[in-house]
């Protein structure tokens, strides 16, 4: 009675387990990769900057002349 009443047994879960394990780590790489992006670009960027800081300084002089 109690086994014909009963809750029918997951199967096994484990598979879903590493599948959601294996995206975060996916996930994981992804964020990484980002990062190091956002850091290649501000690196650009702040490059650039002070290329154009030092350009403008010398327009500056060449215009006080």
């Amino acid at each position: 009675m109690l086994k014909t009443n009963s809750p029918p047994i997951p199967g096994f879960t484990c598979p879903h387990i590493d599948e959601i394990q294996k995206k975060l780590e996916d996930i994981r790489y992804q964020n990484e990769d980002l990062r190091d992006s956002g850091k290649f670009w501000r690196g650009a960027a702040m490059s650039l900057l002070e290329e154009c800081c030092e350009l403008n300084k010398y327009i500056k002089e060449l215009e006080e002349e």
